[in-house]
């Protein structure tokens, strides 16, 4: 195998890699083109929203003047008598948090519930309720987290005076109890979407009334994370860009897939026409043609370039000098010329000359 052949066969490969490049960049436009069409039909979608709620509640007991304890209040987790505690000081921490941006609003409100139970049952009777503190609408912007600390100062006597006259009163056998709760009320929502999602947590201490000797019991979760389901909403106007340019993006992949499979089948025709061509010539005048490496240095000479392959013949019959023959790899042309002394004939056959020969049969097959 010669060199120009082997030159040959890597230019080949060469062109038939940048095809199959060119069809794989066509075919993922294409690809691409679907996907954003598809996601641009997606009006709505689902969307799950995590967040983390974070409570703690810790009280004091405050006791009256006495001989027994020197502390003015004594710490949670105890068991008091009832007959010393003046007052109690609940604190409630709260936090919401979430890895996503939010906005909307919240506010806090401290209830008291006082409870008559039948006696031994956890069954209420009756009940009443009073709001101890009620806060103002708080906002949220563009935020990741909400927190609050407040506090609540519960009267024990008062409510245990009120569960004693509702037991006289009656006549009946009963159990008391007072609930002191944390009410967070939340509308959030996300930057992404116009839901609102609601939420109410709810954190409490319980009481006992109308007892020697109590115990306060704490009614919440130290750590809560909640998910919820919503449906995003998407820009309208979005979605009809993405289908828009989906539809735009489908039309030229259409377009240059025609456009690259006429290109191969012209390419095909056209190495065929050029080959048949050189194949021709090469049969019927391969003695008086030389094939050579590289062109010849033709400055300063008079060069001729003729049309016809036969000109050359009759400047070779003419001079007596063989044809020399150079192929152009890269260009895809031939080359044939006669030299003598100063003079130089020269014919070339392109390969794309094929291809607008080609376009122009069809013009006029159009226009017939």
């Amino acid at each position: 195998m010669t060199n120009l052949e082997k030159k040959e066969i890597i230019i080949d490969r060469w062109l038939k890699f940048k095809l199959l490049i060119s069809y794989l960049v066509v075919l993922g436009l294409g690809v691409i083109s679907v996907l954003i069409f598809i996601y641009g039909l997606k009006e709505n979608e689902k969307y799950k929203f995590v967040y983390n709620e974070d409570t703690n509640v810790d009280y004091k007991v405050y006791l009256k003047e006495n001989d027994s304890f020197e502390e003015p209040y004594l710490k949670s987790g105890g068991k008091y008598i009832s007959s010393l505690i003046d007052k109690i000081l609940v604190n409630f921490d709260y936090k919401m948090s979430t890895e996503e941006l939010i906005e909307g609003n919240y506010n806090y409100s401290i209830v008291a519930r006082l409870e008559a139970l039948e006696k031994g049952k956890n069954v209420v009777i009756w009940s009443k309720e009073e709001t101890l503190y009620d806060s103002e609408q708080s906002n949220i912007s563009n935020s990741k987290a909400f927190d609050l600390s407040t506090q609540a100062e519960v009267d024990y006597d008062k409510y245990n005076m009120i569960i004693n006259d509702f037991k006289r009163t009656n006549g009946v056998s009963i159990d008391g109890e007072l609930i002191v709760s944390l009410v967070v009320k939340s509308n959030l929502q996300l930057d992404v979407s116009d839901t609102k999602i609601p939420n109410i947590s709810k954190a409490s201490i319980k009481i006992p009334l109308m007892e020697t000797i109590i115990g306060i019991d704490t009614d919440y979760k130290p750590t809560n994370n909640i998910t919820n389901t919503i449906d995003i909403k998407g820009n309208s106007i979005l979605h009809l860009i993405l289908m828009a340019s989906g539809i735009i993006s489908f039309v030229l992949f259409i377009y240059l897939i025609i456009v690259l499979v006429k290109y191969t089948i012209m390419l095909v025709k056209n190495q065929d026409k050029y080959g048949q061509l050189l194949q021709k010539i090469f049969r019927d005048y391969d003695s008086i043609i030389v094939s050579v490496d590289s062109l010849p240095d033709i400055k300063g000479k008079d060069l001729l370039k003729v049309n016809d392959f036969n000109e050359i013949l009759d400047a070779q019959m003419g001079l007596q000098e063989p044809i020399l023959y150079y192929k152009s790899l890269h260009k895809k042309r031939s080359y044939f010329y006669v030299i003598k002394e100063d003079r130089v004939f020269m014919y070339v056959i392109k390969s794309k000359d094929f291809i607008k020969k080609e376009d122009k049969d069809d013009k006029k097959k159009e226009e017939v």
